[in-house]
């Protein structure tokens, strides 16, 4: 288990325990979704939508919600069927 997800695992610990709630800022809706239970997206400074965090992932009603899902799940897509390799040449390091 990673770092991060242990990290996450024990503040979800703490706010089922403690009842405390967090203002928790993060581009990863992964990890927005499993330690919220409202969401607020926000997009070039100013808040786009507000929902429960279900509803959000069920239907995004801002484009840029919706983007920042479709991205997600593109995401994890690649990274289940696809194997990085890293290329220097590729990215133009080697000279």
């Amino acid at each position: 288990m990673s770092i991060q997800a242990q990290i996450i695992n024990l503040l979800a610990r703490f706010q089922e325990e403690m009842q405390l709630s967090y203002l928790f800022i993060a581009h990863d809706l992964s990890v927005v979704e499993h330690i919220s239970d409202g969401v607020a997206v926000m997009y070039q400074g100013r808040i786009v939508e507000m929902s429960t965090d279900k509803c959000l992932y069920r239907t995004p009603l801002h484009p840029y919600s919706q983007a920042l899902l479709m991205f997600q799940h593109k995401a994890l897509i690649s990274a289940s069927f696809t194997h990085w390799a890293y290329e220097p040449r590729a990215l133009g390091c080697i000279h």
